[in-house]
């Protein structure tokens, strides 16, 4: 959604991606953990299709991956 509504603010959806990833650190629960990620993927994939992402993204993207 934040997507389709600021479709160039790729500094938004970078940060709610940092802000998502800094709570999945403070979950305990891998279920929850998962989740997150799913959601931060989403938030991302679209700005990374367009090759937009800066490295602040690609890093939160590379975090979640060693989750």
């Amino acid at each position: 959604m934040l997507y389709r509504r600021e479709p160039d603010r790729v500094d938004l959806v970078e940060e709610l991606a940092v802000t998502l990833r800094l709570l999945g650190d403070a979950c305990s629960e891998n279920d929850v953990r998962s989740e997150i990620a799913v959601e931060i993927r989403s938030s991302l994939v679209s700005f990374e299709e367009r090759g937009v992402l800066t490295q602040k993204g690609r890093t939160v993207l590379s975090w979640i991956r060693d989750w």
